[in-house]
């Protein structure tokens, strides 16, 4: 309520941004524009003008003369958003200068608007003070505390305001002290790839505004940043030493400490593409780099290149290893799988896919492959799944396995569960909440799940509840909300008999009687009919004769006999 009797019931302005008008609760009578509805007319016209003519001069000069000067009016650019607080009569108007202004109203000769249900009297707000009916007076100006765009200005009470910027952050400002405190951080890029530091409960991010962020995962806050000179896609932790690998869009591989966030080593690793993917194998010896030049560059853990592996006809997109570290699998953009192995300074690639089928792998990420061939729609092209993760569920039933596997599955914006491993024509459960693709899937602890969602800039951290089967999301930007959504049956469970003979087969179980090994030496053969090993080869064990050779097939698919005491059984 303001003096002489006045109460301002709403303030707007338009969508050009060039006129404010106080409308009383009866928007029939007593509107006043700042400009007149022929000029309004005549500011469309110029602007589709300009379309066609944009460094048209006498077009600018005539937009410019009938652009709104009035008290509202911002440096550098129209007003964008208004605020009024009716408690104490104070309007902020916020412009693309960056700048607040915090203005007064002051009416010099208050008039009548008869048909009006106001409380009082109502005096339109001109252009200009000539008719000496109001007056505003500039008090305060802020500075916003960030480049980011103004997008949302709304009074909190106790004269603060709230701000809401563009790099999805929200700021709440003092306007007695004019000191900024930040509600919710945000990030003006796409969150584009995630890592969880259990140990010290933060989420490590990296996004396209070059920076890369640590969250508190217990307060939900950014502790701290660290400025990228390129623009990071790509993050993964070392599991041995507290270092963290970053690709980059420019083909750079940034090595930083942790926590303290320092850069320690940047290196060029394409000269000409981005990298795209990165893994730790699971004893920290290597790291494979999948790259846009269609390749997969594996370094040492002094970080000297081993060997560019070739083959993929796009983009790797996706890398696991196997718990011993010595095997690879990889996809590409297009659906292809290759295998590789390590062995020393060499890889190789193994050509023959089934013996591969029994491998265990470590962090199971591939989109493609036997176990999530289920996640496939008929319809589904290759970019609708971007990441793949395994949850464990502990067992409702006595019954039932104690390692019952549940993948989840990062369909578009959508997160899908389905049971592990994921044959054709599979069912699952699908959950909402992101806008956008979800970029990344993490679990960690027992039952929690951490999804980022690319270009909407939120993380959100769920928790399986397994008393009730739900979700818990709370989201750690842009919008500072917990939201409870319904997980029914995560562990997959649609009766209480128990479950069907190959649903219990998970990945890495020999199904079918086949061995594999590893040659403890190498061995040259001198006959036609036997094996040429090399030390540390995978060897798929056919036959075990009796004697000391065995017949059997090494990666390549060659096929022969072998001195059984060269090869050891894992």
């Amino acid at each position: 309520q303001l003096g002489d009797d006045i109460c301002i019931e709403n303030v707007q302005f338009e969508s050009t941004a060039k006129l404010v008008e106080i409308i009383p609760h009866d928007v029939s009578t007593g509107n006043r524009f700042k400009i007149s509805r022929h000029a309004q007319m005549e500011l469309q016209d110029i602007q589709q003008r300009l379309a066609l003519k944009p460094d048209a001069k006498p077009l600018l000069d005539r937009l410019a003369s009938l652009e709104y000067k009035g008290p509202l009016a911002h440096v550098t650019g129209p007003c964008s958003q208004v605020a009024c607080d009716a408690k104490t009569g104070s309007i902020a108007s916020a412009g693309a200068d960056g700048s607040i202004h915090i203005w007064s109203l002051h009416l010099l000769d208050p008039m009548k608007v008869c048909g009006t249900r106001t409380l009082g009297l109502y005096t339109p707000l001109h252009g200009t003070a000539s008719d000496g009916r109001h007056k505003l007076q500039l008090e305060q100006s802020l500075q916003i505390p960030s480049k980011a765009r103004l997008t949302s200005l709304q009074w909190s009470g106790d004269r603060r305001l709230v701000a809401g910027l563009s790099n999805h952050s929200i700021w709440e400002a003092d306007v007695a002290s004019g000191e900024w405190s930040v509600v919710v951080e945000g990030c003006e890029g796409s969150v584009l790839g995630g890592v969880l530091m259990e140990a010290q409960n933060e989420l490590v991010t990296v996004s396209s505004d070059h920076l890369v962020r640590c969250w508190d995962l217990a307060t939900l806050t950014c502790v701290q940043k660290w400025t990228l000179k390129p623009t990071g896609v790509c993050i993964e932790a070392h599991p041995g030493r507290r270092e963290l690998a970053v690709g980059c869009a420019g083909g750079e591989l940034v090595l930083l400490n942790y926590p303290e966030l320092s850069e320690k080593k940047t290196w060029r690793v394409l000269s000409n593409e981005g990298v795209s993917v990165l893994k730790y194998s699971p004893d920290g010896k290597y790291l494979a780099v999948g790259a846009k030049d269609n390749c997969m560059h594996v370094f040492d853990d002094s970080y000297k290149k081993v060997s560019k592996c070739e083959g993929h006809a796009t983009y790797v997109s996706h890398i696991d290893w196997s718990v011993d570290g010595h095997l690879m699998q990889t996809n590409s953009a297009d659906g292809e799988i290759l295998y590789w192995q390590v062995h020393g300074a060499s890889v190789r690639q193994i050509t023959d896919s089934v013996v591969m089928r029994d491998i265990l792998w470590d962090r199971w990420s591939c989109v493609f492959g036997w176990p999530v061939q289920g996640i496939w729609a008929d319809d589904s092209a290759c970019s609708d799944v971007s990441a793949v993760t395994l949850l464990d569920v502990a067992p409702k039933y006595k019954h039932r396995p104690a390692d019952v596997h549940n993948v989840l599955v990062a369909d578009r914006s959508d997160l899908r569960c389905f049971r592990w491993p994921c044959m054709k024509s599979a069912q699952s459960y699908t959950y909402h909440g992101h806008a956008a693709n979800i970029t990344c899937i993490l679990t960690w602890k027992e039952h929690s799940i951490v999804t980022l969602g690319g270009s909407d800039g939120t993380i959100m951290e769920e928790e399986v509840r397994d008393d009730d089967l739900t979700l818990r999301e709370e989201t750690i930007a842009p919008d500072n909300f917990t939201r409870i959504s319904e997980m029914d049956h995560l562990n997959m469970s649609r009766d209480d008999g128990p479950p069907a003979k190959e649903e219990a087969i998970r990945e890495g179980s020999t199904t079918d009687g086949i061995e594999c090994g590893r040659a403890k030496f190498a061995f040259q053969g001198e006959n036609p009919d036997e094996l040429n090993l090399k030390e540390g080869e995978v060897i798929r064990i056919l036959e075990k004769r009796q004697g000391d050779w065995w017949f059997g097939e090494t990666c390549d698919g060659t096929r022969g006999i072998f001195p059984r005491e060269y090869v050891e059984i894992d």
